[in-house]
């Protein structure tokens, strides 16, 4: 047996995955919320962490609960579900994938607090690569430029964007 546990907040996405692959079981969750224990099955070969968000403006827009949920989306909870499942990745000899962005390496203007996060991701992915190296478990990252996904606002011919698919694909080929 095998899959993918697709955990996320939106239900319709989640019934929209379901459809889309028997091999895809829906969890609906709250990364900032729900505990992150119960969101990691038994045996797990890999664990990708998508989730992010980005609050609108910069520093001098984004108050302390926006840096906090920022952080805490796209940092903290990625490093609490690699560490509730770390003994299953350890037993499968697996991989991590954090999906970084290409502000995870240059900030841009207006988008200070994010960049942040990511570049906090960026040495979570380098830390544990190195704890984790001599157990057999990978940490890969994953850099995408501006996607087309809701997240992305920016005034552009969304043509021109990367595509989820490709993203993806990324992550299938790092894993």
């Amino acid at each position: 047996p095998g899959g993918v546990i697709a955990v996320g907040r939106d239900q319709q996405a989640l019934a929209e995955l379901a459809q889309a692959s028997e091999l895809i079981t829906p969890h609906a969750a709250d990364l900032l919320e729900d505990d992150l224990a119960d969101l990691v099955p038994e045996r797990v070969d890999a664990l990708v962490h998508a989730a992010g968000i980005s609050p609108d403006g910069g520093v001098e827009h984004t108050g302390a609960e926006d840096w906090s949920r920022v952080f805490a989306l796209n940092v903290t909870a990625g490093a609490q579900l690699a560490r509730h499942a770390l003994p299953a990745l350890r037993r499968a000899r697996g991989t991590i994938v954090l999906v970084n962005s290409g502000a995870g390496t240059a900030a841009r203007p207006r988008n200070t607090p994010y960049a942040a996060s990511k570049h906090a991701l960026r040495a979570l992915a380098n830390g544990l690569r190195v704890e984790e190296e001599g157990n057999g478990v990978r940490v890969s990252s994953v850099y995408p430029g501006p996607t087309d996904t809701p997240m992305f606002t920016g005034h552009v011919d969304r043509s021109e964007l990367i595509q989820p698919a490709s993203v993806a694909a990324a992550v299938l080929t790092a894993i």
